[in-house]
């Protein structure tokens, strides 16, 4: 089992800090809205989270398949759409989970994002 931090979109959706099996399919899962199951993953470079060993996973069609708004990156110069998760990898690329620095680390920036209204756009 890997701890991540999963958030979903809306406002009341608090992140939850999630316990899943390592792999594509658990990976897909927490991006994929219903209906559709097995959504594309997609890796975002947020540099304040790299330089912590933290990766934000996002769904890669969240912009067009009808995902609701999540929060915004790069100073608001961009929105997440659709559920995302936050995890950590080591020297070899491979996913593991996220250490209670970590963790922390990735609410305390969750909380400095603007959250996203509305939807789907």
């Amino acid at each position: 089992m890997i701890r991540i931090v999963h958030k979903l979109p809306g406002l009341v959706n608090r992140a939850e800090v999630k316990e899943i099996e390592p792999g594509l399919a658990s990976m897909q899962a927490l991006v994929s809205p219903p209906g559709l199951e097995g959504s594309y993953i997609e890796l975002v470079h947020i540099p304040e989270l790299a330089a912590q060993g933290i990766d934000l996973y996002v769904n890669e069609e969240g912009k067009f398949n009808g995902c609701e708004p999540n929060f915004s990156i790069y100073d608001g110069r961009d929105i997440v759409m659709g559920p995302v998760f936050f995890v950590s990898s080591n020297e070899e690329g491979e996913t593991v989970g996220l250490t209670d620095a970590q963790v922390k680390a990735t609410q305390a920036w969750l909380a400095g994002q603007p959250q996203a209204i509305g939807g789907p756009f």
